[in-house]
Order: structure tokens, then C-alpha cells, then sequence
């Protein structure tokens, strides 16, 4: 059971006991998903990371989520919900920075990371909230447009 308090659902994967500077790395599913689908990627981290999978806020249909809802216009023009955006985008930068303050991991170790649409929450957290993120990987996404400009 995880003593880590959190706004968001998650799953964790510890850094190793002996790890004296852990690193924090936070993992977003994709539209559609949920917490499990990359946190088979923790086993495979380097044993200084502790790794939380995050579950996105909006529910699609049981076992799936979003960060924030979206169409694509006949087109081919792509419509998000940027409330849903920006209110995915403070709840997962409060649950990084409450997250790194509990497990006493500073800024400067903190990565996140996404696949497609959690691959934009990352971007948009690693350029709206440079102070709080280091770096950012991410798998089939595509930087939102406001961001990017």
C-alpha cells in the first residue's frame, strides 16, 4: 500500500531501498487507457527511479480514460476541451509536485512521460511548469499547438 497521498489514482513502482538520490519518473496513458497500460515500463527503469502511473480524470467507458476530451473536425482540424486540458494539466502538476516533495526527489530529477494524448500532458507540464519537471519522453504524440507556437 502506498503512503504517498495523491490527488489522481496511481500506481507505483519504489525506487530501490538503498538509492540515496531517487529520481521521480511519472507516466501518462493515452485516450482510452488507464494507469496500467505503461507501467509495465517500470520494471525496466534504471533502480534509482520510482515510477507512478497516473490515471487520467475523465472517464470514456469502465477501464478508460481521458486528459481531456477532443474531435476531429471533417477537416481534419483537431477541437480539445482546453478546461478539461488546463484542469488535467494542474492536477497532474499538483499530484509531480506533491509527489516529489513526499518522496524527497527535487526538481531537477523529475521526468515525465506519455504515450499520445498523456504524451501531450507531458509536453504541455514540461513547458508550462519548467521549474517542476526536468525532462520529457513521449511516444506517438504531437505537441497541442498553443504550446508550440
Amino acid at each position: 500500500m502506498s503512503q504517498l497521498h495523491l490527488p489522481l489514482k496511481f500506481l507505483e513502482h519504489p525506487a530501490q531501498v538503498h538509492v540515496r538520490e531517487p529520481w521521480l519518473l511519472v507516466l501518462m496513458h493515452g485516450v482510452g487507457s488507464n494507469e496500467q497500460d505503461l507501467f509495465g515500463l517500470a520494471r525496466h527503469m534504471p533502480p534509482q527511479f520510482h515510477v507512478l502511473s497516473l490515471r487520467a480524470p475523465y472517464v470514456l467507458s469502465p477501464d478508460a480514460y481521458a486528459w481531456f476530451e477532443f474531435q476531429v473536425l471533417a477537416n481534419g482540424e483537431r477541437h480539445i476541451d482546453e478546461e478539461q486540458e488546463r484542469e488535467s494539466r494542474f492536477l497532474a502538476g499538483e499530484m509531480i509536485a506533491s509527489a516529489s516533495q513526499q518522496l524527497g526527489v527535487p526538481p531537477q530529477r523529475v521526468v515525465v512521460g506519455g504515450f499520445s494524448q498523456g504524451g501531450i500532458m507531458a509536453l504541455s507540464l514540461l513547458l508550462t511548469r519548467p521549474a517542476t519537471v526536468r525532462a520529457a519522453m513521449v511516444w506517438h504524440t504531437r505537441c497541442c499547438s498553443r504550446w508550440c507556437r
